[in-house]
């Protein structure tokens, strides 16, 4: 909180900082403009608002606060309604798994030639399905994708092909058209452990 009268002779000091002879009138001593150029030196947290009467500091802080409350009001309710979002996804999960479990006992029952052969190649293709959604969810796919929009079949592929953390790099390198350096990837012990946790989705042993 700045008086607008300091805050205007704030703005003649600046321009006056080697002169030593003036005398500003509402202020005691220039060190008060060196502490509020230095907090608005400050890269953040370094609101100035300058006000005239005290009332002027009541009203700003009164809208501040109601600022804030209403963001608190909003994350509540959010976070309400991501609740409930996850509560009917997991229930729609299991509905899909009894519904599975019906069509595959009538299946046997209906097509015992075939059923066997079509369940698990479903099976197969809704595991893929599943590994490629938690792959998209992995810090480096991220990074690749807002990047180099990499795509996640492609970045599959480069760690399924890969038997080191040198190897995954060159292969991104081929994908993306790019020289190593590019990619920006400066700690090669982060690429491991994102290599690896992505294999270990996929059902691949960890490298070294």
């Amino acid at each position: 909180m700045v008086e607008k009268l300091v805050y205007a002779e704030f703005e003649t000091f600046l321009k006056n900082k080697n002169n030593e002879l003036i005398n500003y009138a509402h202020v005691d001593s220039v060190n008060i403009f060196h502490f509020v150029e230095d907090i608005l030196a400050q890269p953040k947290n370094n609101p100035v608002h300058q006000f005239d009467r005290y009332n002027d500091i009541e009203v700003w802080l009164k809208e501040q606060w109601a600022g804030l409350f209403r963001e608190l009001i909003n994350q509540r309710s959010k976070h309400v309604q991501i609740n409930s979002l996850s509560y009917q996804i997991t229930k729609l999960e299991e509905n899909n798994k009894t519904l599975k479990h019906y069509l595959e006992e009538l299946m046997l029952k209906m097509l015992p030639e075939i059923s066997g052969e079509l369940i698990a190649q479903e099976s197969k293709r809704l595991e893929e399905v599943k590994q490629l959604s938690t792959l998209e969810n992995t810090d480096m796919f991220k990074y690749l994708e807002s990047m180099f929009l990499f795509s996640i079949l492609d970045y599959r592929e480069a760690v399924i092909a890969s038997k080191s953390g040198d190897e995954f790099l060159e292969n991104l390198s081929e994908y993306v058209k790019l020289e190593l350096w590019e990619l920006e990837i400066r700690n090669m012990g982060d690429v491991t452990d994102d290599l690896n946790q992505s294999r270990k989705i996929l059902g691949l042993n960890p490298i070294e």
